[in-house]
């Protein structure tokens, strides 16, 4: 089987079944490869992305944690009581 097929210059090129399959080939494995890259690429940043930079990231630093604390704190140290 003969596919013609018109490139850029407007010339025509004929091109077997077999190159045509060989081509597809390259294509899918150029679109895996991609694919790949990028999957590696989403699974660093997502790791990244979890990881506390800073203490204000630091998931002990959510508000229940907080508010935790603020009450320890006031059971701990209870003011007088009012006369």
């Amino acid at each position: 089987m003969v596919v013609i097929t018109r490139n850029n210059h407007n010339q025509r090129q004929a091109i077997s079944g077999e190159q045509e399959a060989r081509g597809a080939q390259d294509f899918l494995a150029n679109v895996a490869q991609v694919a790949r890259e990028e999957a590696v690429r989403h699974v660093e940043d997502t790791r990244h992305c979890q990881a506390p930079r800073t203490d204000q990231e630091d998931p002990r630093n959510s508000f229940l944690e907080k508010q935790q604390r603020v009450w320890e704190n006031y059971q701990q140290n209870l003011p007088p009581p009012r006369p």
